[in-house]
């Protein structure tokens, strides 16, 4: 899910325009997910990184909860982050129409969870 999360974002980094090619996608740490892609736009190349950091929301009590992004343009700001999550992210069915908008280098998209998810599937329920 953190994985699905972050590519979710892309579209919502760069221009409406650019077609967006996943390149790799890593997990840093148990908390963080990196993702190195290219866009393609008005005849032209481009690389891009972002890196997903997720951590414990004590307003929400999130376990998993979206703390940050750092992208080749900068780290977002609080109020950047917040409206990422909440005009974007929150909507219903954003992760997967999101994730549908990009391609994937290998043509197949095969997301495993990071062992932080798999962490925290053992605690599931309670």
């Amino acid at each position: 899910m953190l994985t699905r999360l972050c590519l979710a974002t892309l579209p919502a980094l760069e221009s409406a325009e650019s077609k967006i090619t996943v390149r790799s996608v890593s997990n840093l740490s148990a908390a963080e997910v990196r993702i190195d892609y290219e866009t393609y736009q008005n005849g032209a190349y481009d690389s891009g990184v972002a890196v997903c950091e997720y951590g414990h929301d004590a307003a929400t009590g999130n376990r998993t909860a979206l703390a940050g992004i750092d992208t080749h343009f900068g780290r977002l700001s609080e109020t950047q982050l917040w409206a990422l999550k909440r005009f974007w992210l929150a909507r219903p069915g954003k992760i997967s129409e999101a994730i549908d908008m990009l391609a994937f280098e290998d043509g197949g998209e095969v997301i495993a969870p990071s062992p932080f998810e798999q962490l925290l599937a053992l605690f599931d329920g309670d």
